[in-house]
């Protein structure tokens, strides 16, 4: 009996947790028991238990056929979902007998293969992209194994990919959880970027490459990293490249001292336009800070036109017959940039030679720091220690030299905000920024582009040999509504294309004359609503406001296609989910989210 017991209770377990579905029936075709995974499958939430399977799913049964037989069959249901079922008859004790339905989703099992090939087929993009870049890539999973590696890598370490997929990190590279720059971004969740890296390879090649470590993210957890890696050989030898050329420039420099182009300095405060007044604040404050020499930090967001301030402080200094040197932080490594803002010695490292970095070329001028928070920090506190000192000390040299520069640094968001994010050291920040300049950006300042654009004209009329006069109404309007995320640079960028495209006689220029991905933003932006076409032919309005979220504007379109089409069919839920193509089920809870009646 207990044994009995025990395998009724089994039955029951696999009837109830099975992922495929089951109705049980008697002769007569009434339900008697359906699981979970049918009720499911079919949307049901209520008991249906001596139901006619007919006036349930009457879509499982052909025109002529009273009850379903036993045998394998598929069908349709009005959602377009197709169904193979299975019929089999069990017999209980002496002489019951039931009917027992298997039913599986065929459709859910196209979706789910047509999933795995979409999977397979962007897993093949990727590893093309992979593979098409120049720079070695290695990726690994987030116990450090490798499962990734495109040629570039292979030819760089001198290993083969059969050789390392499988293996870990640690194992590949001879590292250790701490050593492994890879291994931290997994740890520390967030990017090690250009930073340098001594390894002796699973096959005993030693090397010295640059990398930038990411971590990979699925569904907020890290899965993974990647590692794009390029030899340091060619980082050295592209240092002293860039060094040479800045030591022919200092060489040219201190031979024709005397003229004023010489410093490379081409912009002077009467190259600002506008009149707005905090533009005309910034101007009146680098005025007055450009008869001293205490540094500079000019802060704005990226196309404000922080350089032109900057070259306009060195030309109304005393120091304007001095050199005026700028370096992007950004843009070089934090070791390379070591070496270009101090110089090096000769045998600092392979090939290096005596040559004089940007502070000792710039003895006399202006040093622009650009994109200063995006200095490495170690190399922001051996910076600050040369504004302390007043003087630097060559990359492998051992003796200081006194320098005479005057820094200029710039920034794209407010020092506070890097500050708090740990991207700029705060007594780097007490030195650097003793005067502080805020350049506003475009969309604060829209009293200006009516000059701005009078000025750009001007210039590409004389470079493109153009007659333009102005710009039609309707782009004065487009352009006064439009915020400008580039600001300045964005604006002069749109304008000289459109200069292009002007035909000799023309002399106006027009929303056509811009290109489309600039009309197109510029439109978007500005429009705050819009009509869009259902199925049916029917407009319905679209939110678009800055700052709306997309969901909203999702959730607002919802309703507006639910609400009429309900309308258009009496408020039949079924006709109208049909239509739709969702589940009555879906729909109903759509209806409760938006409270439609």
């Amino acid at each position: 009996m207990a044994k009995y017991i025990e395998t009724l209770e089994l039955g029951r377990a696999f009837f109830e947790n099975t992922e495929q579905g089951i109705i049980l029936l008697d002769l007569e075709d009434t339900v008697l028991e359906i699981n979970r995974a049918a009720q499911e499958m079919f949307g049901i939430e209520k008991a249906i238990s001596g139901q006619q399977l007919r006036e349930i799913f009457p879509f499982m049964y052909e025109k002529d056929k009273k009850q379903i037989e036993e045998g394998v069959f598929t069908c349709k249901n009005d959602y377009k979902k197709t169904y193979k079922i299975k019929c089999r008859q069990v017999r209980l004790g002496e002489t019951g007998l039931l009917k027992i339905l298997y039913i599986t989703d065929l459709t859910a099992i196209s979706e789910l293969q047509c999933k795995l090939r979409n999977v397979t087929s962007e897993r093949d993009k990727i590893r093309n992209i992979i593979e098409s870049i120049d720079e070695a890539v290695i990726v690994c999973d987030k116990d450090g194994i490798v499962f990734l590696l495109n040629r570039a890598c292979e030819k760089l370490n001198d290993f083969s990919r059969e050789q390392v997929i499988g293996k870990s990190v640690k194992e590949v590279y001879n590292l250790t959880e701490e050593t492994s720059y890879m291994l931290r971004a997994i740890k520390e969740k967030k990017p090690i970027l250009d930073v340098y890296q001594n390894y002796t390879t699973l096959l005993g090649k030693n090397m010295n490459i640059m990398c930038s470590n990411v971590p990979l993210f699925s569904g907020g957890k890290v899965v993974g990293a990647v590692s794009v890696m390029k030899s340091y050989y060619r980082a050295e030898k592209l240092t002293q490249k860039i060094m040479e050329l800045q030591e022919q420039l200092f060489n040219n420099r201190k031979r024709h001292r005397g003229n004023e182009s010489s410093n490379n300095c081409e912009y002077r405060f009467k190259d600002i336009v506008g009149v707005n007044s905090k533009l005309k604040q910034a101007i009146s404050w680098s005025k007055k800070a450009a008869l001293t020499s205490s540094p500079i930090l000019i802060y704005g967001e990226t196309g404000t036109g922080k350089e032109l301030f900057a070259q306009s402080i060195h030309n109304s200094s005393h120091r304007k017959e001095g050199p005026f040197l700028a370096v992007n932080c950004a843009a070089i490594p934090g070791n390379l940039l070591e070496g270009i803002l101090f110089g090096t010695e000769k045998g600092a490292f392979t090939g290096a030679v005596d040559r004089p970095g940007l502070f000792e070329q710039a003895s006399g001028g202006t040093l622009f720091l650009d994109e200063l928070n995006s200095m490495a920090l170690d190399l922001q506190a051996k910076l600050l220690r040369v504004l302390q000192q007043n003087t630097i000390r060559r990359v492998g040299g051992m003796t200081e030299k006194r320098i005479d520069v005057r820094i200029i640094s710039s920034m794209n968001e407010n020092p506070a905000e890097a500050i708090s994010a740990g991207r700029l050291r705060q007594d780097l920040y007490y030195r650097l920024g003793v005067v502080c300049i805020h350049i506003p950006p475009l969309r604060e300042r829209k009293e200006d582009i009516s000059q701005l654009v009078e000025e750009f004209i001007k210039r590409y009329n004389q470079k493109l040999n153009r007659n333009v006069q102005g710009i039609s109404p309707s782009l004065a309007k487009d352009f006064l509504n439009y915020n400008w995320p580039g600001n300045v640079r964005e604006l002069q960028h749109a304008l000289e294309s459109a200069m292009n495209m002007v035909e000799p006689h023309e002399n106006l220029l027009k929303d056509h004359h811009l290109p489309p991905h600039v009309l197109e933003k510029i439109e978007n932006k500005i429009s705050a609503t819009d009509t869009t076409k259902d199925i049916n032919g029917d407009y319905y309005s679209v939110t678009c406001k800055d700052g709306m979220e997309l969901q909203d504007i999702l959730q607002n379109v919802e309703y507006q296609v639910i609400s009429r089409t309900l309308q258009k069919n009496n408020g039949n839920v079924s006709k109208t989910a049909r239509e739709l193509g969702i589940r009555r089920q879906g729909l109903q809870y759509r209806m409760k989210k938006y409270n439609i009646k």
